[in-house]
């Protein structure tokens, strides 16, 4: 085990560091993945984690370059995204750039040149991205059953807060947030390179504990299929519920169901959507684990005469699944399907390092691959049932466009 020593005349950070020697490859990829998100924003500055993203790497540290514009002069690629409870700065060079890069890609988040100019910039840059985010029905549509998902609580505000909570927020306001709540938050570095990188100390180094804010969200009522108004043009449509949190062991079960009603063509969905009624050609379901609960769902875009029976599909799919579980063929499919998909996800240099570094995150503590492929593995029939269960005890849909009710 290894960690990074950053430390400066304001202090010390010692970041665990996961690092994954493959000698044939011949570029590096780094994710510092940080236990901060959307969920942290302050009640009157949503979207100030995304806005924060920004701002930290398009800032210049020396000369006019933030790191995103360095690392691509130096031919590679750097991005960062914000979740609700995790945010990732990512870099991929070639090797011979890693040492230089890591201490960039630090320094830029760990310690950020506060400039109003290049904050006016990429608030421009952040409206620009609301208004086209809010402009998209399937965008909007996951919000929107976010929010009736977990309602008032904090994992059911949008990433990227509103238009006017972004306009609204000063410099200040960030550069106080990232000192408070972003810097003292738990952080982890993964590096996926033929060689480890330098300045890296041997020793352990576990994960600062997150500040325990974490409260459950209120229980939720079903929402009734006849209760839903379809718009007159191509909608999406959102079916799903809660689901177990993330670091449960049920999770492995939620990620298998996410298969067997995914767009895959061993899938329910896709032989009852698509090839028997021909209701919908995209779709797709997947699950997300955070701190206090989790959400499963499945996106479909349709026409709105499809729309009352497509939702009818979904949920006597997941009906059935609670019911008599799947077939033992069918669960063999998913199960392999699943695990298949999460070895593809690994195979890459900068989805490891992401995949690495998000899952370290989200477990708050050791995770791997193999132990990950063995739980999907394991998955019972009566795993599958139960998640399906859980599922239909308050199931929420929402469709966008929306129109008045």
């Amino acid at each position: 085990m290894h960690f990074y020593p950053f430390s400066d005349d304001r202090g010390a950070v010692d970041i665990p560091v996961h690092v994954i020697v493959h000698e044939h490859l011949r570029t590096a990829a780094l994710c510092l993945g940080v236990a901060y998100g959307s969920r942290d924003d302050p009640a009157t500055a949503g979207g100030l984690a995304h806005m924060l993203e920004h701002v930290l790497m398009s800032s210049p540290r020396r000369g006019t370059f933030g790191v995103a514009e360095q690392v691509e002069w130096l031919g590679g690629e750097a991005n960062a995204q914000t979740g609700l409870e995790t945010m990732l700065f990512t870099a991929h060079v070639q090797e011979q750039y890693l040492n230089e890069v890591l201490g960039s890609l630090t320094q830029a988040v760990l310690r950020p040149r506060w400039d109003k100019a290049y904050v006016e910039q990429e608030r421009g840059a952040v409206q620009q991205e609301l208004a086209a985010m809010q402009a998209d029905p399937s965008e909007t549509v996951q919000d929107a059953f976010l929010a009736r998902l977990f309602g008032a609580h904090p994992l059911g505000r949008p990433v990227g807060g509103t238009l006017p909570e972004v306009s609204s927020m000063s410099m200040e306001q960030i550069a106080s947030v990232h000192e408070t709540v972003f810097l003292p938050a738990p952080m982890v570095l993964c590096v996926v390179a033929p060689r480890p990188p330098e300045g890296l100390s041997a020793g352990e180094r576990s994960l600062r504990p997150r500040p325990d804010n974490a409260h459950l969200p209120e229980p939720l009522a079903p929402r009734e299929r006849t209760g839903v108004v379809w718009p007159e043009e191509f909608a999406w449509v959102c079916v799903g519920g809660r689901a177990v949190p993330a670091g449960h062991p049920g999770a492995a079960a939620f990620q298998v169901l996410s298969t067997l009603l995914g767009d895959s063509p061993s899938s329910l969905l896709y032989q009852r959507l698509r090839r028997d009624g021909s209701l919908a050609y995209m779709f797709q379901s997947w699950y997300r684990g955070y701190a206090e609960a989790g959400a499963w769902r499945t996106m479909i875009g349709l026409e709105p005469e499809n729309g009352p029976a497509a939702v009818d599909v979904v949920l006597g799919a997941l009906e059935e699944l609670a019911g008599a579980g799947p077939k033992p063929e069918q669960l063999g499919a998913a199960v392999r399907k699943t695990t298949t998909s999460l070895l593809q996800e690994s195979e890459g240099p900068l989805d490891l390092a992401k995949l690495t570094s998000s899952r370290v995150i989200a477990a708050r503590g050791p995770w791997s691959l193999s132990g990950e492929t063995a739980a999907l593995n394991e998955v019972t029939v009566d795993d599958v049932r139960r998640a399906a269960a859980l599922v239909l005890e308050a199931p929420q849909i929402e469709v966008r466009p929306a129109v008045a009710e």
